[in-house]
C-alpha cells in the first residue's frame, strides 16, 4: 500500500493549519498531499485552515479529488491565490469558504485538454467519440462547480473558458471566482 509522507516544509505549515498547493502540475502527489494533510487536521479537530495556491493546474481527476476532499472538510477554509491559480488550481480554490487573491494574482479558467491522445484514438471514430464524451463529462463537472460558486450560468462559464486568458484579481472578483483582493 502506498503511504505518502509530508516533507518538512509541509509539516511545518500544517502545524500552522496551512496547506500550500504549489505543484507545477496537479497530479497524484497533490491528491495524496491534500488527503494526508486533511486527515491530520481532522484528527486535530478540524481547525480552520488556509490554503495558499500558486499553481499552473494539472490533471482533472486528481484535481477534482482534491476539490472534493477540501469541500467536505469540516473546518473553515480560506483559499489565497499567491501569484496564480490556473486551470485545476482555480477549481480547487472554489472548494474554499472564502476565496482571496493578492492584488497582482492571475486566475485562469479554460476548457480541459487531453495531452496524451494516441494516434490509435484519432484513427478510431469510436475511440475518438469515447474520448470526447469523457472530456465533455469532466468539463460539465467543472462548469457546475464554477457556476455554483460564481452565480454565473453554464453558458457564461463556457464563454469565459473559451477566452483561455488569465483574469486579473479585479476581473476574477467581478466574475465571482474570488471574494476578496488582498
Amino acid at each position: 500500500m502506498f503511504k505518502f509522507e509530508l516533507n518538512e516544509t509541509q509539516r511545518n505549515l500544517l502545524q500552522r493549519n496551512i496547506i500550500e498547493i504549489t505543484d507545477e502540475n496537479i497530479g497524484g502527489e497533490t491528491f495524496y498531499y491534500v488527503r494526508e494533510a486533511l486527515l491530520q487536521l481532522t484528527a486535530r479537530g478540524s481547525p480552520d485552515i488556509q490554503i495558499f495556491i500558486s499553481c499552473r493546474g494539472g490533471m482533472v481527476d486528481p484535481g477534482l479529488d482534491a476539490y472534493d476532499m477540501l469541500r467536505y472538510y469540516e473546518g473553515k477554509k480560506t483559499g489565497v491565490v499567491v501569484g496564480f491559480a490556473m486551470s485545476m488550481a482555480a477549481i480547487i480554490l472554489q472548494a474554499c469558504d472564502t476565496r482571496k487573491a493578492y492584488q497582482h494574482a492571475g486566475i485562469l479558467i479554460h476548457h480541459i485538454a487531453q495531452g496524451s491522445v494516441s494516434l490509435d484514438v484519432l484513427r478510431s471514430p469510436k475511440k475518438t467519440a469515447e474520448l470526447r464524451n469523457s472530456l465533455e463529462r469532466s468539463q460539465q463537472k467543472q462548469y457546475k462547480i464554477l457556476s455554483g460558486k460564481t452565480g454565473k450560468t453554464v453558458e457564461e462559464i463556457s464563454k469565459a473558458c473559451e477566452r483561455d486568458v488569465a483574469m486579473s484579481a479585479e476581473e476574477a472578483k467581478e466574475f465571482g471566482l474570488i471574494d476578496e483582493i488582498i
